[in-house]
């Protein structure tokens, strides 16, 4: 069975990948991931992230809104099998940019 998890890591308040480099699908197969999971190595910060309930699903006892330090990683988030294609946005506190971060679904 294939991994399905994609890595997001924060630095400096923003995600690597972001926008169109952060590709996500509704289902998992070999070159298609379905799930996130968000890191940090910044040494000093917590980061606050919340994403869309219409976008994902938390793993078991979760939320949407979770916590990311170094050495912390945040659980495995699965994309919803009904998320719509397109561009969705969710936040990351503190952070640098004006611009909110975005994952791109696509079916």
């Amino acid at each position: 069975m294939p991994s399905c998890v994609r890595s997001f890591n924060i630095v400096s308040g923003s995600p690597n990948p972001n926008g169109t480099a952060a590709v996500l699908y509704t289902t998992c197969t070999s070159s298609h991931n379905n799930q996130a999971q968000w890191s940090t190595n910044d040494d000093s910060t917590t980061y606050t992230v919340t994403l869309p309930t219409d976008t994902f699903s938390p793993p078991s006892g979760s939320t949407n809104t979770f916590s990311v330090s170094k050495n912390n990683p945040s659980g495995v988030y699965t994309v919803l099998s009904t998320a719509t294609d397109g561009s969705h946005g969710y936040t990351i506190s503190p952070s640098l940019s004006a611009d909110p971060p975005t994952v791109e679904i696509d079916s």
